[in-house]
C-alpha cells in the first residue's frame, strides 16, 4: 500500500517540475554574448627594396668592401673593380680635346689673317668662306671630343658600386678577382628603413578585414598593431585571395614572418547557443517577456553563428534547453 502511495505521489509531481522548470530561464543582452571570431592569413615584413648591385663595365673585380650582414649607408662602396682601363681610356678621350683646341686656335688665328687679306684683296672670299668652314668643323669636333670624356668619365665611376640606399648585405654573389661582365650582379642589398607587411586574405574576409578593429601581426608571441596601406584590387582566380599590404606602427625585421589576425565586425552568437527544433537550427530570444525561437539558416552546429540583430536583443541563456517548442515558431 505505502509503495502504491508513493508511486501516486511522484506521479503527480513531475508534472509540476517541468513546468517549473519550462517556465525557470533567464534572458542576456546580445551585447553580453556576442563574440567577435578571429580570422588569420600568413603574412611577412618584405622590403620595399632588395636590389642585386650589378656590374656597369667589364673589369676584373678588385676588392668587395663589405661582409655578409653588414649594414651600410647611402653612397657607401660595395665594390671596386679594375679601373685601369677605363683610366687610359679618360687620359686618351682628354688629349683628343686638348689637341682639337689647339688645331682649332690655329685655324682661328689662319681665319683672322685671312679676313685681313680679303679686306686688301690678296685672298679670294673663297680663302676666307674655307677658313670659316675650317673652324666650324673643329669646332664640332671639340664638342664630340668633350662627350667622349664625359663618356669616359662615367665608364670610370661605374667601377666604383655604391649603396643606392641605407641597409644590409643580403648576400655576396661573387668573388675578389673575377671577372664581371655588364648586368653581372655581385651584392644583394636589402633596404633597412622602409619595408611593408603583406599578406594574402581570402576573397571573403575582405570585408571584416576592413572594419572597425585594425587587425594586428603575431610573432614569436609578440603582437604589432598595423593599419591597412592598400588592398590589391585583384583577384588571385586560384586562391581567391587578395595582397594585401599593411604597415606595422612599429619597426620589423625584413624577411620575418608571422600571422595577421583580425576580429570579424559582425556579432556572433557561441555555438553553445545554437539549437535545433524540427529541421531547423535556430536561437531562444526574448520578445514581449515570452521566449521564442527564432531559426537562423546561415548557422551550422558546432560552430559561432553571425547575426545582424540589434546588440540590445534579449537571448535566452539558462534554461534554454528546457524550452518546448513553442506554438508557433517565428522566422523573423
Amino acid at each position: 500500500m505505502r509503495a502504491i502511495l508513493l508511486f501516486l505521489l511522484l506521479g503527480t509531481s513531475l508534472p509540476v517540475c517541468a513546468a517549473i522548470a519550462v517556465a525557470g530561464y533567464t534572458a542576456k543582452p546580445l551585447s553580453q554574448l556576442a563574440i567577435y571570431p578571429e580570422s588569420r592569413a600568413l603574412a611577412q615584413v618584405v622590403a620595399e627594396n632588395e636590389s642585386r648591385i650589378a656590374a656597369e663595365v667589364s673589369a676584373r673585380i678588385q676588392q668587395i668592401t663589405v661582409r655578409l650582414g653588414q649594414s651600410v649607408r647611402k653612397g657607401a662602396i660595395l665594390v671596386k673593380l679594375d679601373q685601369r682601363q677605363y683610366q687610359l681610356s679618360l687620359e686618351q678621350a682628354g688629349n683628343q680635346v686638348n689637341l682639337l683646341q689647339n688645331r682649332y686656335k690655329l685655324a682661328e688665328l689662319q681665319f683672322a689673317q685671312a679676313k685681313a687679306l680679303h679686306a686688301s684683296q690678296f685672298v679670294s672670299a673663297q680663302v676666307l668662306e674655307q677658313r670659316r668652314t675650317e673652324m666650324a668643323v673643329l669646332d664640332s669636333e671639340i664638342k664630340i671630343a668633350r662627350h667622349g670624356v664625359a663618356q669616359a668619365k662615367l665608364s670610370l665611376e661605374k667601377t666604383t658600386l655604391r649603396a643606392p640606399f641605407a641597409g644590409t648585405v643580403k648576400e655576396r654573389l661573387a668573388g675578389e678577382g673575377e671577372l664581371a661582365a655588364p648586368g653581372q650582379p655581385i651584392v644583394t642589398l636589402v633596404e633597412e628603413s622602409k619595408n611593408e607587411l603583406r599578406a594574402r586574405v581570402p576573397q571573403r574576409d575582405i570585408a571584416a578585414l576592413k572594419g572597425d578593429k585594425a587587425p594586428v601581426f603575431k610573432q614569436s608571441g609578440q603582437t604589432f598593431p598595423t593599419k591597412i596601406v592598400r588592398i590589391a584590387a585583384v583577384i588571385d582566380p586560384k586562391a581567391q585571395t587578395r595582397d594585401v599590404i599593411l604597415q606595422a606602427e612599429q619597426a620589423l625585421v625584413s624577411g620575418s614572418a608571422g600571422e595577421l589576425v583580425w576580429a570579424s565586425n559582425k556579432p556572433h552568437l557561441p555555438a553553445a547557443y545554437v539549437q535545433q527544433r524540427g529541421a531547423q537550427l535556430g536561437v531562444w530570444v526574448e520578445e514581449a517577456g515570452k521566449p521564442l525561437f527564432k531559426p537562423l539558416p546561415q548557422a551550422q552546429n558546432g560552430r559561432p553563428v553571425p547575426v545582424d540583430w540589434p546588440l540590445a536583443t534579449r537571448v535566452i541563456d539558462a534554461g534554454r534547453f528546457a524550452l518546448a517548442n513553442p506554438p508557433a515558431a517565428s522566422a523573423k
